[in-house]
């Protein structure tokens, strides 16, 4: 089993499947970039084999990131890949604009929760964040993820001073 330098044992293993992604966010460090994906990217069974390889040092729970790894067409043989070593967690990240059209097809694929990242409740401010119309569509992707059975379905909001900060209470 993986320990970290205070002796704990590492259970968790984050993976980026893609640095594309739809959003510029004004927080982004840039892990992030505008446009298509790059041509460097693992595929589909080279993600498997380091899940599997990290499964039998002990990693028992996987984080799918990006970008946006929504953007992948094969986002679902990941998770179907990466379920198939029978993982305690399986989750992504993922600004949810998506996620509407492809909720119940994740979850069918083994997908077991999701973090959506919502930086605001209002609309324009949402854009001013994102660069993109798309608090509307994210907040259906949101049900449509409980609606498919995801739990928890977790909320990421970044608090920005001179943005959101007054919204802290409506996530609460």
């Amino acid at each position: 089993m993986l320990k970290d330098r205070f002796k704990r044992p590492l259970l968790h293993l984050r993976i980026t499947v893609t640095m594309a992604c739809n959003y510029a966010c004004i927080y982004c460090h840039r892990e992030g970039e505008l446009g298509s994906r790059r041509p460097d990217e693992l595929k589909p069974y080279e993600i498997y084999l380091i899940g599997k390889a990290a499964s039998e040092l002990g990693i028992r729970k996987f984080k799918l990131t990006g970008g946006e790894p929504l953007l992948r067409d094969d986002i679902f043989e990941i998770v179907n890949l990466l379920n198939s070593l029978q993982p305690l967690d399986l989750a992504l990240t993922t600004n949810g604009y998506f996620l509407l059209e492809y909720a119940y097809k994740l979850r069918e694929a083994g997908l077991r929760r999701v973090n959506v990242s919502i930086p605001s409740l209002r609309r324009e401010v949402y854009r001013e964040i994102t660069g993109v119309d798309g608090l509307e569509k994210t907040l259906k992707g949101v049900e449509a993820a409980i609606d498919a059975g995801f739990n928890p379905v977790k909320i990421n909001y970044v608090l920005l001073r001179g943005f959101n900060e007054d919204e802290f209470w409506d996530f609460i």
